[in-house]
């Protein structure tokens, strides 16, 4: 048992499969110790899906979608 409190952020994503390579790259490059698990989703319903501009995801792009915690 840990004597003292542990900080843990977590972030959902859905992602096409296409972009998982770059969004993984994205993940490594900003956290290297991250966790992170990919599961195959067939059915997404409700939630944000912003437009992409240029056909690419850049670093910041990924972090604007996980909303400030209370």
């Amino acid at each position: 048992m840990l004597a003292f409190p542990i900080e843990v952020h977590l972030i959902f994503l859905v992602v096409k499969r296409v972009d998982l390579p770059q969004v993984i790259g994205h993940v490594q490059r900003l956290t290297p110790n991250a966790f992170y698990s990919v599961e195959d989703v067939r059915f997404v319903s409700k939630g944000v899906f912003p437009l992409k501009k240029s056909g690419e995801i850049n670093g910041w792009s990924i972090l604007r979608l996980v909303r400030k915690g209370k």
